[in-house]
């Protein structure tokens, strides 16, 4: 018994011995951590030309003002759009944003996702050419080609399209160039400067990013843009949200920033007269700015110029259906409150 007790212990001995002579296997390494929390944060600055920012979620508290938004953008007629992405809705995310730089336009939406079905929907939709993985796999990105919606012929139908999954907090799909998406990733990862970005380089947009919908629009602008009031500026803003407790109407503001100290009476007396130019104009009278329950006189000095108003939503998104569907008249000689890109 003595000797199969000690035969027993000679061979776990060994066994112990033989395990302990094995090599370690280094843990992988975790995924980068993402810095999500503000889209304006990881949108890039340079070369960008205007921006829509919109927190979804926030609108969605408003059901009058939800349903506005359903008159404009049907969920019906969303469905085809959002399989193709995976399940990725620019409708019901935290943030979405629709960006536009000079080579290339973007779209992000930061909502909950599967990355193996987005994946998977966008190597069926795209002429796929690579993938990459980054962040030790926070980051996946996808890069090849889509036919551009639009296009008369075939030989000028594909476009570069790249799809970038941020974990599975993030969806971003980028068409033309690579740089915005490219410098996008490195802003969520921590790996380019925050002044790169919107907010870090814009604080005072950052400031005004409270309210769920904000359209930003960077300078130069033409002399005779906004009747010569955006001549000087460096970038334009308007925001908007619903009035808390009545989705029936918004309140919209919006900023020109310049330095109008010099003669701040002449800027508040033209900006004055170019809204009441721009609510009598067809496209005014079409989205109801016409019959604003309320305006706000504008305020000129060396921060620049703003105003606003409140603004019935189920005439605004009237009207906006109009215009989109090709109800509306004579909209194509209309004067756009800022010059087109």
């Amino acid at each position: 018994m003595k000797t199969a007790v000690s035969a027993i212990g000679l061979g776990l001995a060994l066994l112990a011995a033989g395990c302990g002579s094995s090599p370690k296997v280094a843990a992988p390494a975790p995924p980068d951590r993402l810095h999500l929390d503000r889209a304006g944060d990881v949108l890039p600055a340079p070369g960008l030309h205007d921006a829509l920012l919109v927190r979804p979620r926030d609108l969605a508290a408003e059901p009058e003002f939800l349903a506005a938004i359903e008159r404009v953008f049907p969920k019906k007629e969303r469905l085809g759009y959002v399989e193709a992405r995976g399940g990725v809705d620019p409708f019901e995310g935290h943030e979405t944003v629709v960006a536009h730089y000079t080579h290339s336009e973007l779209m992000y939406v930061r909502a909950p996702l599967e990355p193996g079905r987005v994946e998977a929907a966008a190597t069926k939709r795209l002429l796929l050419e690579g993938r990459a993985v980054d962040g030790n796999g926070a980051v996946i990105r996808l890069f090849g080609a889509a036919i551009r919606t639009g296009t008369p012929s075939p030989e000028t139908a594909l476009e570069g399209r790249q799809v970038a999954l941020l974990g599975r907090e993030a969806y971003v799909e980028e068409s033309g160039t690579r740089k915005p998406l490219s410098a996008l990733t490195g802003l969520a990862r921590g790996r380019i400067t925050h002044t790169f970005s919107l907010f870090g380089s814009e604080p005072a947009v950052a400031a005004l990013a409270d309210w769920p919908v904000v359209y930003y629009v960077a300078g130069p602008f033409p002399k005779t843009a906004g009747a010569g009031l955006l001549a000087a500026a460096k970038m334009a803003l308007v925001r908007a949200k619903p009035m808390p407790g009545d989705g029936r109407h918004a309140a919209v503001e919006w900023y020109i920033f310049a330095d109008y100290s010099r003669d701040p009476a002449r800027a508040v007396e033209t900006a004055t007269a170019e809204e009441a130019r721009i609510a009598e104009s067809a496209l005014g009278r079409l989205l109801g700015l016409d019959r604003a329950p309320r305006r706000d006189p504008p305020i000129a000095d060396a921060q620049g110029l703003h105003g606003g108003a409140v603004v019935d939503v189920e005439r605004l998104a009237s009207g906006l259906l109009a215009a989109t569907r090709g109800d509306a008249t004579s909209l194509k000689d209309l004067d756009a409150p800022f010059p087109g890109r």
